[in-house]
């Protein structure tokens, strides 16, 4: 098994475990020198500080750890992660990827995806209807690897993981998405998928 983990695992793990409010604010722009990628931040999301970021992916790489039974090395950089309401988060990181030390991107990416789907299954309540899909994307004229989980909990609440990611060289860059309430779910969805890389 790859130890190339995405470190959005750890943080969605966290997330729906401990879920937190906040407030809002305003659209804004950011930008990505690194890969030249601009998007424009939805209304009513705010930037997850680094302290609750750093501790969300601490509690992630524990689940994840005792999912796989391997010690989990995170060297993801992160570029913008915000979240809006109880449990609607969106993250953007990258991590070195280099093909003739850690394997074929796509063999990894689709050990990626069985990992995430057996670990979210385990942390989720027994009952809890989980189904996948891996697909392709275009954004901005670049395709992505698409991953799109949903979770039917007993209580019905419905909770939508995606993750989009593409090797750019010698790094990989990933886009992942988990929300609970769909409008936010299509706020970021909207703003990702318009969003440009020069």
């Amino acid at each position: 098994m790859k130890k190339t983990l995405l470190i959005i695992t750890a943080i969605l793990i966290a997330h729906i475990c401990f879920a937190q409010a906040d407030t809002t604010k305003k659209a804004r722009e950011v930008y990505n020198q690194e890969f030249k990628w601009r998007m424009t931040i939805p209304d009513g999301f705010e930037n997850i500080a680094d302290n609750q970021y750093d501790q969300l992916q601490k509690v992630g790489s524990d689940a994840l750890q005792k999912s796989t039974d391997q010690k989990i090395d995170l060297t993801t950089k992160r570029i913008v992660s915000f979240k809006s309401t109880l449990s609607n988060l969106f993250d953007s990181n990258y991590q070195p990827y280099d093909t003739s030390t850690n394997g074929d991107f796509m063999a990894n990416w689709k050990a990626t995806c069985d990992i995430m789907y057996n670990t979210l299954k385990q942390q989720f309540p027994q009952g809890t209807k989980l189904d996948s899909t891996i697909s392709t994307e275009t954004i901005s004229n670049l395709k992505f690897q698409s991953l799109k989980m949903q979770a039917i909990l007993p209580n019905n609440v419905q909770i939508t993981v995606q993750m989009f990611v593409r090797l750019f060289d010698k790094n990989q860059f990933t886009v992942s998405m988990l929300y609970v309430d769909k409008q936010k779910g299509d706020l970021m969805l909207n703003a990702w998928r318009n969003s440009k890389f020069e």
